[in-house]
C-alpha cells in the first residue's frame, strides 16, 4: 500500500476549505510552535506494523500559511484534548483549531 503524500493531505485540507464559508474546525496533533516555519514532520516508520494512525504532523505555521492560501483570514487555537489511539494505545493530544474566512 502506498503512504499518502504531504501533497495528498494539502488537497484533503483544500477540499474541506473549499466547502466553509465561516469557521473550519480542525483537530490534529499539531507539532511545534507558532513561531516554527511551516512544516509536515513524516512520522509514518520504516515497517507497515508500526505505523499508528497517520504519516504526517504538521505544525501550526503549515496550517497558518495553507489556510491563509484557501481564503481564511484568521487562525485561531481555541482548545485542545487527550487521547489514545487503538489498538496501540499511544496517547496523544489533538489541538483544536478555529479558521475564519474573510
Amino acid at each position: 500500500m502506498a503512504e499518502p503524500s504531504p501533497h495528498a493531505q494539502h488537497q484533503a485540507l483544500a477540499a474541506a476549505a473549499s466547502h466553509c464559508q465561516g469557521t473550519l474546525v480542525l483537530a490534529d496533533d499539531i507539532v511545534g510552535t507558532e513561531s516554527d516555519p511551516p512544516a509536515l514532520f513524516y512520522i509514518g516508520g520504516s515497517p507497515p506494523e508500526s505505523d499508528t494512525a497517520e504519516w504526517w504532523r504538521p505544525n501550526f505555521s503549515f496550517y497558518q500559511q495553507t489556510l491563509t492560501r484557501l481564503g481564511f483570514a484568521r487562525l485561531n487555537e481555541v482548545a485542545s484534548f487527550t487521547s489514545s489511539v487503538r489498538p496501540g494505545g499511544e496517547i496523544f493530544t489533538k489541538r483544536i483549531l478555529h479558521a475564519h474566512r474573510v
